[in-house]
């Protein structure tokens, strides 16, 4: 029969890593593939609680960065911060026509998006 102290250390071995992991990487919210002219594009984020321990670098596994460029590719719309628990959403009403492109930046996701804006 194996003593307690051999049963035990092997899963102290474990403690350290999964300790050192901590936070949660982030969901964001795929926004419309199209919408109409005035009908609003809608980005959101929030945490998931699941541990992520490769991060690139000492960060915050929960910051986030969502940006909306216009055709033109000039921002229209930005957002950072550290995501909450619940969702957190924003729209942004394009006044134009084109492919507007939403770009996400997390410890864990870089990701873009385009929504085409047509004149319903």
């Amino acid at each position: 029969m194996l003593s307690r102290a051999a049963v035990i250390a092997p899963l102290l071995l474990f403690l350290p890593v999964s300790a050192l992991a901590g936070g949660a990487p982030v969901a964001v919210r795929v926004p419309t593939r199209e919408v109409c002219v005035k009908e609003p594009i809608r980005v959101g984020v929030r945490s998931t609680g699941v541990v992520y321990d490769r991060l690139p670098y000492n960060a915050n596994p929960r910051w986030f960065s969502v940006r909306i460029f216009d055709p033109q590719g000039h921002r229209v719309f930005g957002r950072r911060g550290i995501a909450p628990r619940k969702w957190r959403f924003w729209t942004y009403e394009p006044p134009g026509t084109g492919a507007y492109r939403t770009t996400y930046g997390t410890a864990a996701l870089a990701a873009s998006f385009t929504t085409r804006v047509h004149a319903c």
